[in-house]
């Protein structure tokens, strides 16, 4: 009977894929026939950091499993940790240090909810919007954080009054906009209104 010989796992570097893919029953010498491939699919797709997973079988020996996991695009302050944000929202989990890549979001004391779930509207999702939408070389360094119960931010040597968590995409592309024309270094750049973005001097 045709079994398994040879199990691929390829694309992991964050998740648990190998302990899923046991649990699912893909294993040596598992009928190959046993192995289904949108069953085992969800599975993994039920961890956080996998935002697609594609499993195939491959007569007579072989299931190969192709994994394409997220990437942070933030790091939620949290106690004493940090917790990882991707850029659709999912809550990754915590972790000691913020990939450097990602934006620092100093929002005090907030509940963005469990890892594993897609961070709700408000502060934490309005900020991560916000950084998601900025080209990577601009999330690089980033950091958004509260004044007055106002989101602000700290990009590419500006300051920027994001105002309310409402229209953050729009914000980021009126920042890339006004960055593009030139500002000069420690402008205050009002973007509450992101149609009509404003330059008001020094922070």
């Amino acid at each position: 009977w045709l079994a398994v010989q040879q199990i691929g796992l390829y694309g992991v570097e964050h998740s648990d894929a190998a302990a899923i893919v046991e649990k699912a029953g893909v294993r040596v010498d598992v009928p190959l026939l046993r192995v289904r491939p949108r069953t085992v699919e969800a599975l993994l797709e039920q961890h956080p950091w996998i935002s697609r997973a594609k499993v195939s079988r491959t007569f007579p020996h072989t299931v190969e499993i192709q994994i394409r996991e997220r990437t942070a695009a933030a790091g939620l302050q949290w106690g004493t940790r940090w917790l990882l944000i991707a850029a659709d929202g999912m809550l990754l989990g915590p972790a000691d240090r913020v990939p450097d890549d990602a934006a620092l979001l100093l929002l005090g004391d907030v509940d963005p909810g469990a890892p594993g779930k897609i961070v709700g509207q408000g502060l934490v999702g309005g900020a991560v919007e916000f950084v998601a939408a900025l080209p990577a070389p601009m999330r690089s360094g980033t950091v958004v954080d509260l004044r007055d119960g106002e989101l602000w931010s700290r990009t590419a040597a500006v300051y920027v009054r994001l105002g309310s968590p409402a229209d953050m995409a729009a914000k980021a592309a009126a920042l890339e906009a006004v960055l593009a024309d030139g500002v000069p270094e420690g402008s205050v750049i009002n973007l509450i209104a992101p149609s009509r973005p404003a330059v008001e001097g020094s922070s």
